[in-house]
């Protein structure tokens, strides 16, 4: 019987994997999610997808729907390590240069449920870079894996250490930090719609990205803003 998947692929990066992985496997019927708004219990309990995939899901899913169909979704640390918000910037701060993703169930709380796979990644690379090269192997190596394994899944063991989510004040750079600590932190952030690090002159705030580490030194684009505009 053919397999029926649901993508839920709300942002670019993970829509233009999505749409490619469907002109890639053709023998799998595929409905693409574009918006958080539609995910719903009704379409879901209409279509009865086989399994529905979240490759980059930062929004609660509804009890009704993980309780009732096969939600996976794609965590970039080894859980139960590393549950939790923005996983990582939080593994790069803390100096982490790879790190696993964990395929897992949805579960009421945050990133425990039962793992089905796992696959080890670089850190290495711009925020964005970074997140790209997760949807390559999500949507080329994990999903194909899950789809054609029907892995088991396998609850999480070991105490959990939980991540919080960074909030934009912590994207200010500091005099004390590191050349290290300042590139980590600069191309950790440079990603299309986050806080990039930045650093307060009087009344103008200068934002930095696309950092290159240099001798002695960082080369980066900037931006200066005047007063508390935003930094994007």
């Amino acid at each position: 019987m053919r397999l029926f998947i649901i993508i839920a692929a709300p942002n670019p990066w993970t829509l233009e994997k999505a749409k490619k992985f469907c002109s890639l496997h053709s023998d799998i019927k595929t409905h693409i999610l574009t918006g958080r708004n539609e995910l719903t219990v009704e379409l879901l309990d209409n279509l009865q997808p086989d399994y529905v995939f979240f490759p980059h899901w930062s929004w609660y899913i509804q009890e009704r729907i993980y309780e009732n169909h096969n939600c996976v979704i794609f965590h970039p640390t080894n859980v139960p390590f590393g549950r939790g918000g923005t996983p990582i910037q939080n593994l790069i701060a803390l100096g982490h240069k790879e790190t696993v993703i964990s395929a897992i169930k949805a579960a009421k709380e945050i990133d425990s449920g039962d793992v089905l796979l796992k696959h080890k990644m670089s850190l290495l690379g711009g925020g964005e870079e970074i997140l790209l090269h997760m949807q390559d192997i999500i949507f080329e190596k994990m999903i194909p894996s899950i789809l054609e394994n029907k892995l088991k899944p396998i609850p999480q063991s070991g105490k959990p250490t939980i991540f919080k989510r960074r909030t934009p004040e912590m994207s200010e750079l500091h005099s004390d930090m590191t050349i290290s600590q300042i590139f980590d932190t600069i191309r950790m952030l440079d990603i299309v719609d986050y806080p990039n690090a930045f650093i307060k002159w009087g009344n103008y705030k200068i934002s930095f990205s696309r950092p290159a580490l240099r001798v002695g030194g960082i080369e980066a684009t900037i931006k200066l803003f005047e007063g508390n505009e935003k930094n994007d």
